[in-house]
């Protein structure tokens, strides 16, 4: 098998289409899925790119993607021709098939496009300011466009995006749809790592969740805030009150 095929490691971001003439290929993948919290970013920041490469350089490409979380395939922003439910041990899993359309070149769409001119907007307005000032802790998006309805806010390379709980008259799989979609656009914009976005959702608490305590665990971050340089918690050992921090599931539809 090592003579018929090549293998490389590489990260997905480096993924590219080794027969750009032809003749057209099947990419075959089954990319990481998780339950933690802390890890949600990074997973819907992979998806998302993953579908974007597959969309911009594999057009006319068959993919095939084996996993245990439709939600996160939902972000790939594909459509499915076939899907075929299947076990990993214990975990119910799914493998989907598409057949990518001829590529039509050019840059992938943005995921939440007025979302993310908004946020762009924002941050040329206080990253300069911030920068005039010395500061590295401020309010980068606070719900300016009403269907992105979410609070963003930094701590020098550390950014929370923190989800008002939406009103009962909201569709919850829409609101759901709508943070993933949120989460990959600011990743890109503000070209960080996945794992420096905390995701906190909020919801009211009852019983006795309402009586967290707050994190013990003494991780901190140094910050300044004019002349003065500050230790403040890390955003990870943060936990708001009266508010539970969870993530449920989230289905991004296919456009």
């Amino acid at each position: 098998m090592g003579e018929l095929i090549d293998f490389d490691v590489k990260d997905v971001a480096q993924l590219n289409n080794p027969l750009p003439k032809g003749p057209y290929g099947t990419v075959i993948s089954n990319p990481p899925y998780g339950e933690r919290l802390e890890s949600e970013p990074a997973l819907i920041a992979l998806h998302s790119l993953l579908g974007r490469i597959m969309k911009s350089q594999f057009g006319g490409w068959n993919l095939s993607v084996f996993s245990a979380s439709p939600e996160l395939l939902s972000c790939l922003q594909l459509r499915a021709d076939k899907q075929f439910k299947a076990k990993n041990g214990p975990l119910d899993c799914v493998q989907k098939n598409y057949h990518l359309a001829e590529s039509e070149g050019g840059k992938p769409a943005m995921l939440a496009e007025d979302f993310a001119n908004r946020l762009r907007k924002n941050l040329k307005k206080f990253e300069k300011w911030a920068r005039q000032e010395g500061i590295e802790c401020y309010r980068l998006y606070d719900a300016d466009l009403p269907e992105y309805n979410v609070a963003i806010d930094r701590y020098a390379d550390w950014v929370v995006v923190q989800e008002y709980a939406p009103p009962k008259t909201v569709d919850a799989h829409k609101a759901r749809q709508r943070l993933f979609d949120i989460i990959a656009a600011t990743i890109a914009v503000l070209d960080m790592a996945p794992n420096k976005l905390v995701l906190k959702t909020r919801e009211r608490q009852k019983g006795k969740n309402q009586y967290q305590k707050m994190a013990e665990k003494g991780d901190f971050i140094e910050v300044q805030e004019y002349n003065a340089r500050l230790w403040v918690n890390s955003p990870t050992t943060w936990i708001p009150v009266c508010s539970s921090t969870t993530v449920s599931p989230v289905a991004c539809s296919a456009r």
